[in-house]
């Protein structure tokens, strides 16, 4: 089974973006469509395809604390 390793939690990036007009994007986190003012939420690969795809507009990029 796969570990959370602390040190990649602290690492984490949260990312601004807002689901693209004539979209619903549905947040894995809560299970609830993406508002459309936008959202902040962690950076994850489900995250990164929806904007590869064009159904969310990245709005801002923020790196937490202790980051590199």
């Amino acid at each position: 089974s796969r570990r959370l390793n602390p040190e990649r939690l602290k690492m984490a990036n949260i990312i601004q973006i807002k689901p693209v007009e004539g979209y619903v994007v549905t947040d894995p986190a809560t299970m609830q469509p993406l508002p459309e003012e936008g959202a902040s939420v962690e950076w994850s690969n489900y995250w990164q395809r929806r904007i590869n795809e064009g159904a969310v507009e990245l709005l801002q990029t923020t790196a937490k604390k202790g980051a590199k």
